[in-house]
């Protein structure tokens, strides 16, 4: 086979899957997203959390998630995207966070493009958002302690611990 037949094969080759599989997503970060396969969605192991869950072949957009922790009080807000149905991702928190040990208190309607909803364990509380774009969908969470009032306004002074796990 001639090298022009070979390179001509592989380009309709890659031309077909992408068609198959639709163009590639990335994250708003520039991470390539994998678009999931069967519609159920299963833990990420080990998740960045480990009692909220990521769900797999979703990615941390780390230039908009920071975590603190002071004193055994956490505030954490990440932000995840992958490419899933909006429906699935909902499902997914729905039935893993009460797992984890967290109770839901209140669910906004779920529409084609967004869902939300809080949870609470012990002091801690959880919002949670997803929205949808093209192809992507993002979750948006906060684990707080409500009575600590604007934690991470505070956790901003110099020399404050600051990471993404």
């Amino acid at each position: 086979m001639s090298r022009l037949t070979r390179t001509a094969l592989a380009a309709a080759t890659l031309l077909a899957l992408t068609a198959c599989a639709g163009p590639p997503a990335w994250s708003d970060d520039n991470q390539l997203l994998e678009p999931q396969r069967d519609g159920v969605l299963v833990r990420t192991i080990p998740s960045p959390i480990p009692d909220a869950g990521m769900p797999v072949g979703f990615v941390v957009v780390r230039n908009k998630s920071r975590a603190y922790a002071s004193s055994g009080v956490r505030y954490i807000e990440h932000t995840y995207q992958g490419q899933a149905g909006l429906g699935d991702v909902a499902d997914f928190y729905r039935n893993s966070l009460p797992k984890d040990g967290w109770a839901i208190v209140s669910q906004r309607a779920q529409t084609d493009k967004a869902f939300g909803l809080t949870a609470t364990k012990g002091s801690e509380q959880i919002d949670l958002m997803l929205t949808k774009g093209s192809s992507v969908v993002t979750v948006w969470l906060r684990i707080m302690n409500p009575a600590y009032g604007d934690f991470e306004a505070r956790s901003q002074a110099p020399g404050s611990p600051a990471s993404v796990p």
